[in-house]
């Protein structure tokens, strides 16, 4: 499955991945808003390994992002994909990223991919407290805020808000 609009393109993750995931997770200035990643490559391909069956039984889609000239930049994950939400997370761009807008269509495409291709009404993610940029970010769209923790700020968004707002990014990417 690959999803390709706005000049980039989202193909589902590999084997082979393995080392760009970890290199993303481990980076110092990325990895401080999410959770930490051991460093042994062979424990990210055991963790890919299981991932690419429970993509079979479509219960996660796990993306890489390829730029406009194929290089990969960023992950995103789908996944807790139950019969009326799914969550989002593992969003890391690569901190050479050279069009840093990308990352912002990789989000974008993700949601739409969960809206209107599996055609889920909500979906669920949640934000590190400290990571400011990427809270008001997600607000653009207008999620609920469902619930807070000492860490953690755990969103809701619909298809509704996600329609509302959709229109706005696609003239932003074009």
């Amino acid at each position: 499955m690959e999803i390709k609009d706005f000049g980039i393109v989202l193909r589902l993750a590999e084997i082979e991945d393995a080392g760009f995931i970890l290199e993303l997770r481990n980076d110092l200035k990325k990895s401080r808003f999410i959770s930490v990643t051991s460093g042994d490559l062979s424990v990210q391909v055991e963790w890919l390994e299981k991932y690419k069956q429970r993509e079979k039984r479509k219960e996660e889609f796990y993306f890489i992002a390829l730029d406009e000239d194929g290089n990969k930049f960023a992950t995103y994950r789908v996944y807790n994909i139950g019969p009326d939400t799914v969550e989002i997370g593992s969003w890391i761009s690569s901190p050479s990223l050279k069009n840093p807008i990308n990352s912002i269509k990789v989000d974008f495409l993700v949601k739409r991919f969960i809206f209107d291709t599996l055609n889920y009404k909500k979906l669920n993610f949640e934000v590190r407290k400290k990571n400011k940029s990427v809270i008001n970010y997600h607000k653009k769209y207008n999620p609920q805020i469902i619930k807070q923790d000492d860490l953690n700020i755990y969103f809701e968004l619909t298809k509704e808000s996600f329609q509302e707002t959709k229109n706005r990014f696609e003239k932003l990417f074009q």
